[in-house]
């Protein structure tokens, strides 16, 4: 004891987490008439998570002094304020309903779903976040609560920045599709890897376009105007329209309000 070599391994019961585990150190204290055992208890694996707890009408019931920290506020103060004041606009406004109501299917971009989000810190500034939601149950209210562990994103990383929300393919100059960098992701609401083997007029409007007025032969040419495009002025970007390439055009119709309204297509997503 008097050395401190007693240590010990075992959990921690976390009041909104799943069990912790760490490591603990035994020593002596107190004094000669009075002796004490002090613990000293060391996470075994770090980790750089703020974490607050958001009850049923979007107060914040719960906080930790790293999340006070990162968002510029002091802890008392943060733990007055509602999680719509966290967020910034259109978000702010539109948010109560999701914390009564989860939703069944997440969509691939939602905060529940673990996609990049902006916070708003006490400068009105937006930090750039990742969170992971867990629900729970009030054991007398019955109201349901959200357990937030929220970790900052590094934003000098595009990667980290921006990996969930975008593809990289690699297509022969023809157009072919010959593989995907994230083959698991659902970003565009469907399964990556199905577009690997189809062509980019299969799922890209501009070349489904290009192939539809000037025939598939002109998809290489469009593609090098592109490359020359892109040798001239580094980091330029094109808004198009991403759709699946097993669509069925059919039955992938929504209906329209007005009846004289072209059909629309539930698979088209913007990039």
């Amino acid at each position: 004891l008097t050395s401190g070599t007693i240590v010990r391994h075992m959990d921690l019961l976390h009041k909104y987490l799943p069990r912790v585990p760490v490591e603990i150190r035994v020593t002596l204290g107190g004094t000669d008439l009075q002796r004490i055992f002090v613990l000293n208890a060391r996470r075994v694996h770090d980790t750089d998570e703020g974490l607050m707890v958001v009850d049923h009408r979007g107060g914040l019931t719960f906080a930790t002094w790293d999340l006070a920290a990162m968002l510029g506020y002091p802890l008392k103060k943060l733990l007055k304020m509602k999680l719509e004041q966290l967020l910034p606009q259109p978000f702010s406004t539109m948010h109560g309903r999701f914390l009564r109501d989860q939703p069944i299917v997440l969509p691939p971009v939602s905060c529940r779903a673990g996609s990049g989000v902006h916070l708003v810190n006490s400068n009105g500034a937006h930090v750039h976040v990742r969170l992971k939601i867990t629900p729970k149950a009030h054991d007398h209210s019955g109201h349901l609560s959200h357990v937030v562990q929220v970790s900052r994103v590094d934003v000098a990383s595009q990667e980290a920045m921006y990996g969930d929300k975008r593809l990289q393919l690699f297509c022969s100059m023809d157009g072919k599709i010959l593989s995907v960098d994230l083959p698991n992701s659902s970003a565009f609401g469907f399964r990556a890897s199905e577009v690997v083997g189809s062509n980019l007029a299969d799922c890209i409007d501009v070349f489904q376009d290009c192939r539809a007025q000037a025939g598939a032969h002109q998809l290489e040419l469009l593609l090098l105007s592109l490359l020359d495009k892109e040798a001239e002025m580094p980091g330029t970007s094109w808004q198009v329209k991403v759709l699946s390439p097993t669509h069925d055009g059919e039955a992938l119709k929504l209906p329209n309000i007005d009846p004289k309204a072209p059909p629309r297509l539930s698979a088209i997503h913007n990039q």
